[in-house]
Formats: C-alpha cells, structure tokens, sequence
C-alpha cells in the first residue's frame, strides 16, 4: 500500500494535482485491523488511521455497519421537520406541505440509498420510517393512523421506495453502457436461458457471509433478475 500511495503521489505531482495530506485519510477494513501494519506516509506526513469517515455524504465505518450513517439522515431530516410545524402553524395548504415533506424532508432519508439500503437492519429500517410517521402526523394532525394517510395519498413506505430506487440502479447497470457494468458477473449463455421459463441472465456469486449476501450487487442479482 506504501508503494501505491507513493505512485499515486508521484503522478499527482507530475500533473499538478497535489493531494492534500490533512484529508487523506486510511481506513482498516476485515480482519487486518487485528493485526494492524505499519501507518502509512504521504509527503512524509502519517496519514490518519480513522474508525469512520464521511464520503460523499456517506458515514463510512470500519465495521462496514450502518448505524452511524443512519443517525445522522435521521437527525438531519427531523431536523427540518420544524419547518413544517412552522408552515402547518401559518396555515398553509396540505398539499403544500405534502410537497416540502416530499421535495426536502424525504430526499435526505434516500440519498445514495443504493449503497446501503440492502444492508440495513430492522432497528435501522424503523428509525428511518419514524421520520415519515412524524411527518404525517404534523401534516394531519396526531389524531390519525399514519399507515392509512399515507396510502390514502400515495405515499409508499420509506422502505419500498429504496427498494424501488435500488432495482432502478440495477436495470440501469445491465445496460453495456453503464460505467460500472463491468461490476456483474458474466452473462449466461442466451442458447440456456432462452429455453428457460424463468432463467436468471447473471449467474449470483457464491456468498460466505450474510455482509456480502446482502450488499448491492448481490442482493440485486437475487431479487431483481
């Protein structure tokens, strides 16, 4: 890893994209962290070993675990939940609010879901669906069943609609034009398949742990062919 950090350093510098030593962080992954090596070293600086990190939005841990990020959509959506007992105090419409509900509150509970929805507990999953629940208890008033209003006015789960948006991941993956189709395994023979009632185009890979089971390539692989 020290020989591909100082290649990778070297061609940044060659090309005047000089990486910054205070962001560059390394993270421990499996069953290294029981035996750690050596830290390693950017520009003669240590780079800091951290538990989680935040990419792009995600809360990434070393336990590849969810908790963390889950928190935190959670906290930022109730958040913005204020804004709508301000807007249901003015009296404004309850389409209106049905609109902020869907076009800020819930956008936060499904960014980048794809990555992690499938690796969700059913603690997570509830603490997720409490945000909707309290949504539409303040749209509606307490004094409702949430699960009725919802349907009543077309709002499906915060569940199915991950689940929704990460099968439409995967019919976008299939097509060869896809940047990360090189990421299914082969495609089976169509001679088989074509004689087949209900025959699968992509074989799923042999699984050893339920973590790899259910991430996103896989999960997709044995529920949405």
């Amino acid at each position: 890893m020290q020989q591909e950090i100082d290649s990778l350093n070297d061609w940044s510098r060659i090309n005047h994209m000089n990486i910054n030593t205070k962001k560059t962080k390394e993270m421990l992954l499996g069953p290294i962290k029981k035996k750690p090596p050596s830290p390693l070293q950017l520009n003669n600086a240590l780079i800091d070993r951290v538990q989680s990190y935040k990419l792009l939005g995600l809360h990434v841990t070393n336990t590849l675990k969810w908790n963390e990020h889950v928190s935190s959509i959670c906290s930022k959506a109730t958040a913005r939940l204020h804004f709508l007992k301000l807007l249901r105090r003015a009296q404004v419409s309850t389409d209106d609010m049905l609109h902020y509900y869907e076009s800020v509150v819930r956008p936060v509970t499904e960014y980048a879901c794809v990555v992690w929805h499938t690796s969700l507990t059913r603690g997570q999953t509830k603490q997720l669906e409490l945000v909707q629940r309290r949504a539409i208890k303040i749209i509606f008033g307490n004094d409702i069943c949430t699960d009725s209003m919802a349907k009543l006015h077309g709002l499906p789960s915060l569940s199915e609609r991950r689940e929704e948006l990460t099968k439409q991941f995967f019919a976008s993956l299939i097509s060869p034009s896809s940047c990360l189709h090189h990421l299914l395994p082969a495609e089976r023979c169509y001679d088989v398949t074509s004689k087949l009632r209900h025959a699968k185009h992509y074989s799923p890979p042999k699984t050893r742990t339920e973590k790899f089971k259910k991430s996103t390539i896989v999960y997709s692989l044995n529920h949405f062919q």
